[in-house]
């Protein structure tokens, strides 16, 4: 699935050099095709990284001897532990990510002239240690698989990630939180309770992603999350990679600076920078955060 995801990237961008007027000099089509291998070569990177707990767990010896030296029992803890940990490599990932992203000659502001300098340890510290974000997602997780309440499929280490089910979580999460995002919007009491917050940041930065209030996360976040483990089957590597991706995601459509794939998750109906500072700046359209599948539909209802 990588594999495709990666050839549909790389032909996606090819595709722009075919399509243009007039065929340029064959400087310019090096260039081009520079620019596309790296894009290619950045983005892949990145989003393999951020799986790379679960994709190395499932596809190597080492991951093989790791599974016969813990309990894989429905009451053990471990597959617990297993998601925390992907998901917090995977936050090391991003703020990597994102130091070397900003450390570029000349970054991309989404917002320059309403961009403002911030410490970036401190930035990072406070993002880590929101209450209303990575402390109440971990408490809901742990509270969720110790009590044995999550679907008994979740509890499983069958051998491979199911990947149909990775995107159908992250589909009907997002779809979910575009809902109840809207109704935050639509209910002024709702909204200043909840939502408000959050939207402080008109002009927001890669670690405003989870600044808000204790009422959003629940309403926003935890009550599709727990929608979503009751409609669909998913086991220990499939949630390690949903809650990856998800948490990802959530936290790069907030960064100021544009990210290389862009240009093609936006053409893919993906969520990016450019989409979600609309909606911070201007608290209208674009209430989808991973998918602006929702928005396209409810634009052609209205029209």
């Amino acid at each position: 699935m990588l594999l495709t995801f990666s050839l549909l990237y790389v032909a996606f961008l090819s595709t722009r050099l075919l399509l243009l007027p007039s065929l340029p000099d064959a400087t310019t089509v090096l260039a081009m095709l520079y620019s596309t291998l790296k894009r290619t070569l950045v983005t892949s990177a990145f989003w393999v990284s951020t799986l790379a707990v679960p994709l190395v767990l499932t596809t190597t010896e080492l991951g093989s001897q790791f599974l016969q030296n813990i309990d894989t029992s429905p009451t053990s803890n471990h597959g617990l532990y297993l998601g925390l940990g992907t998901v917090a490599f995977s936050q090391f990932v991003v703020i990597l990510y994102h130091s070397l992203n900003l450390s570029q000659k000349s970054p991309k502001y989404i917002q320059q002239s309403t961009h403002e300098p911030y410490s970036f340890l401190s930035a990072v510290l406070k993002h880590l240690t929101n209450l209303e974000g990575f402390v109440l997602l971990t408490t809901y997780l742990s509270l969720y698989w110790t009590s044995q309440k999550m679907p008994p499929s979740y509890y499983t280490y069958s051998p491979s990630i199911p990947w149909p089910s990775v995107f159908l979580s992250l589909l009907t999460t997002d779809f979910l939180q575009y809902l109840l995002h809207r109704f935050e919007h639509v209910l002024p009491s709702i909204y200043k309770k909840t939502h408000k917050p959050h939207h402080v940041y008109k002009s927001p930065n890669l670690f405003n992603a989870f600044s808000g209030s204790t009422g959003d996360t629940v309403l926003m976040i935890l009550v599709p999350l727990f929608l979503t483990s009751r409609l669909i089957d998913m086991n220990v590597w499939g949630y390690m990679c949903f809650g990856s991706l998800y948490s990802t995601f959530l936290t790069v459509i907030h960064s100021e600076v544009e990210h290389c794939w862009d240009e093609v998750f936006k053409a893919w109906g993906f969520g990016t920078p450019e989409m979600h500072h609309y909606h911070h700046r201007f608290f209208d359209g674009n209430y989808g955060h991973l998918f602006m599948y929702w928005d396209w539909i409810a634009r052609r209802r209205q029209k």
